[in-house]
């Protein structure tokens, strides 16, 4: 059972990624957080397998979170999300350390894929 953190600026991205997430079998959602410094303050805290990430967003981007979750927590897997599509945007999250990248909007079949992949 994968225990997930989410986080997004937006909150109905949140809730439709915890809507996707909760018809997956092996996955729970322990938290969620709206910016880069508070996934990394919740890492420490919850301590998820998994921390589902936007890229974009206020403050801490999600490369930034992606490196410091990394650092501190490397037992801890990150999948990237981002609306973004140029390989630069998903490169830069491989290179902080991210398992695997999505790209908005994302399918349920997306991400259970990713979420299998990052296990291996």
């Amino acid at each position: 059972m994968d225990r997930v953190l989410l986080v997004d600026d937006h909150r109905h991205v949140r809730r439709v990624l915890r809507e996707y997430l909760c018809l997956c079998q092996e996955v729970i959602v322990v938290g969620e957080a709206a910016g880069g410094a508070e996934a990394v303050q919740l890492t420490g805290e919850l301590l998820p397998d998994v921390v589902l990430m936007d890229i974009t967003m206020p403050g801490m981007s999600g490369v930034e979170a992606t490196t410091l979750i990394r650092r501190s927590y490397p037992e801890v897997r990150v999948i990237t999300i981002s609306s973004y599509p140029e390989p630069e945007v998903r490169d830069g999250a491989l290179e902080a350390g991210a398992a695997d990248h999505l790209l908005k909007p994302v399918t349920l079949r997306e991400l259970q894929d990713a979420l299998d992949r990052s296990r291996k």
